[in-house]
């Protein structure tokens, strides 16, 4: 682990509009940097992502760009914590811990009795994980908010630019697991950087102390604007994420092109 090879910073991004440039996938500015960057950390920093994705999702995207392997794998928004890609070693403690007061077919009955909610795909489900697409034009929040009642409390409801539901235990979220890992692998939270680009990272970059939101962000962020430790990238994608990473003076970022 990282901790192992000694290291006392951690940077953690989102994959998709974040990482990886959506839309033509094969025109990734920075990305080869960034790959760079990751690949000769020889020790000073660990990193990961922490994404939407289940992990299948994640190791195709992983072998479609040829990324060097995480040192931590935040899943499905929160919900899985993975010690590599493999699978076969995943956080416990994490998943004990989430599963407090949640009840996902209680959660599950009241969205679904809302107009403006069509559950995503089984493969979009987990036991930690509700999920939804949203008719922007019929669905509320605050409707869901009244509905869920009692269960409010104990869920966290997550909108991703105004098309995407994720319904999950209110211990789960991206920000909440990236925490847990700073603290078990004692990475002190002013070493930690994060990279996010969406409505499912507003609790990661609006907590850590250090965050890059890059250039092709969507509105949800904008209301962290002025936020210390919020940088707001001009690059798009893993472009946007080099930016960041020189601004803070992070460990051994070159320019694309040559070093810095």
């Amino acid at each position: 682990m990282a901790r192992a090879v000694g290291a006392h910073s951690l940077f953690m991004t989102d994959i998709d509009g974040t990482l990886i440039a959506e839309g033509n996938t094969r025109d990734q500015p920075g990305l080869e940097e960034f790959k760079d960057w990751v690949t000769h950390r020889e020790g000073r920093f660990a990193w990961g992502v922490a994404t939407g994705r289940r992990l299948e999702l994640v190791r195709r995207v992983f072998d479609e760009h040829e990324l060097p392997v995480p040192d931590f794998v935040v899943a499905s928004v929160g919900v899985e914590i993975h010690l590599d890609l493999s699978g076969t070693r995943v956080d416990a403690d994490w998943t004990r811990h989430i599963n407090h007061r949640w009840d996902a077919n209680a959660v599950r009955a009241i969205a679904l009795s809302l107009p403006g909610l069509t559950p995503q795909k089984t493969a979009s489900q987990h036991a930690f994980k509700v999920s939804f697409q949203i008719d922007g034009s019929t669905f509320r929040r605050a409707d869901l908010e009244t509905a869920l009642g009692d269960l409010l409390p104990d869920t966290n409801v997550i909108i991703t630019r105004n098309t995407h539901l994720d319904l999950l235990p209110a211990r789960a979220s991206k920000w909440l697991a990236i925490r847990h890992l700073c603290a078990r692998w004692g990475f002190p939270l002013e070493n930690l950087i994060v990279a996010g680009d969406s409505g499912n990272d507003l609790d990661m970059v609006g907590n850590a102390p250090r965050a890059i939101i890059v250039g092709n962000h969507s509105d949800e962020l904008d209301t962290l604007r002025g936020r210390p430790g919020a940088y707001f990238s001009v690059g798009h994608a893993a472009l946007g994420i080099g930016e960041g990473i020189r601004h803070f003076g992070f460990p051994g970022y070159a320019l694309p092109g040559g070093p810095v």
